[in-house]
């Protein structure tokens, strides 16, 4: 009895010192950072993936799809959108972030019409299955397409500073500032420093964005005490603008406030300049662009604009001085907000699917995009509760055919 019992002890004690043993590896795991991969080398544009470590490795294609004018007047014009998506496309799939996965850029052709655009949406949607879509440039595409993804459960990277569009719905993200959010401050710039006393308006009233953007500067200068002399609409397909000069001219304003899309914004600035208007003359959206100046130099010099962001801000990083290089060797004209928005956003998409740990879940890519914040070209970028990424407002004007940045 007594060697049974002490052999139980003894049996006893070897237990304890086994769970102890256990217990105390078990401790030292938990104390300590849990193995992983090696993170993935991330372009200098994004920061790295955040991931869990435990996700499986991406693998497969992603076909993104990009819906801008490859043909008709606006061709020139935005071929910078795929210029940059082109560029991060190349980077993304070099860095290593999506693992062996890898992205395919789709091109489709919205020209410069809402039916081009619609097609080009239901051929990327329907026929090539991308999860997601860049573009179209022009507001009023935008609002006859952006619902033909939404219902699709397809994500939009809308660059459209007009808030109808992300409003459309919950797949629907703006990668510009809302234009009309700008013009305030602008104009506390302008108006003073020009000396301001009445104005001209001149709206695109079948482009929505200006119509949009001429409510807020209605009321803006109202508030500053600017009286508006001339308030008139036209066309997109407006060439003749004879008598609506002569009415500019005969009101005598210091300032006049154009807000279309080329080529009617650029033929109208050079028929006011032709007929001698002298004041200040403010565009807007459609000709925010290196693009229309570089086309038309002597039109366009002088001419105030808005942006959210510009090639030489204070505080520029290498990484940014890196890209406006290889985007002016390939383009021979320096970057906007346009295109460097495409190539920071494709690198916040691919960061968010990352993070969702799945290629083709555009319902898991979505939620992760909500809360995905990058380094990007521009700074630190995320979307707010809008689905709107923020950008300081940036007063330009151009100079011997290049956008600089301003000094009313």
């Amino acid at each position: 009895m007594k060697v049974t019992i002490k052999l139980c002890a003894t049996m006893v004690t070897l237990l304890l010192v086994v769970a102890t043993l256990v217990s105390g590896c078990g401790q030292t795991q938990s104390s300590s950072p849990a193995a992983s991969p090696a993170s993935p080398k991330a372009s200098s544009s994004a920061p790295a993936s955040s991931a869990p470590a435990s996700a499986a490795k991406l693998s497969g294609t992603i076909k993104v799809g990009s819906a801008f004018s490859l043909s008709g007047p606006w061709a020139t014009s935005s071929r910078m959108y795929n210029v940059a998506l082109e560029m991060a496309v190349e980077d993304i799939n070099k860095s290593g972030l999506l693992d062996d996965a890898k992205i395919e850029l789709i091109q489709a052709d919205t020209v410069d019409t809402n039916e081009a655009a619609i097609n080009a949406f239901q051929k990327l949607i329907k026929t090539d299955k991308v999860i997601a879509i860049f573009g179209p440039a022009a507001s009023s595409q935008a609002m006859a397409t952006d619902p033909l993804a939404q219902q699709a459960k397809v994500l939009v990277f809308a660059p459209n500073p007009l808030p109808d569009v992300p409003a459309i719905g919950d797949h629907i993200f703006a990668t510009l500032a809302m234009y009309g959010d700008m013009i305030p401050g602008a104009l506390k710039q302008l108006v003073p420093a020009r000396g301001i006393k009445s104005v001209a308006i001149v709206t695109q009233k079948d482009f929505p964005l200006g119509v949009a953007n001429t409510v807020v500067r209605r009321e803006e200068f109202k508030k500053l005490g600017v009286q508006i002399v001339v308030d008139e609409e036209r066309l997109a397909g407006d060439t003749d603008f004879t008598s609506l000069i002569t009415k500019i001219m005969n009101a005598k304003p210091d300032m006049v406030a154009v807000d279309g899309l080329p080529p009617g914004e650029t033929l109208l600035i050079k028929q006011l300049k032709t007929a001698g208007f002298k004041g200040t003359i403010w565009g807007a959206t459609g000709t925010a662009t290196n693009a229309s100046v570089k086309a038309d130099p002597q039109t366009f010099e002088g001419v105030f604009n808005l942006t959210g962001w510009f090639p030489g801000l204070p505080g520029e990083s290498d990484k940014t001085k890196e890209f406006v290089k290889r985007f002016s060797d390939k383009m021979q004209q320096l970057p906007d907000q346009y295109p460097i928005a495409q190539y920071d956003n494709l690198w916040m998409l691919a960061n968010a699917i990352k993070k969702a740990g799945k290629t083709n879940d555009v319902q898991a890519i979505r939620t992760t995009l909500t809360t995905t914040e990058i380094d990007g070209l521009q700074g630190k970028l995320k979307f707010n509760e809008k689905r709107v990424q923020d950008h300081p407002s940036v007063l330009i004007e151009a100079k011997g055919g290049v956008y600089v940045l301003g000094k009313p």
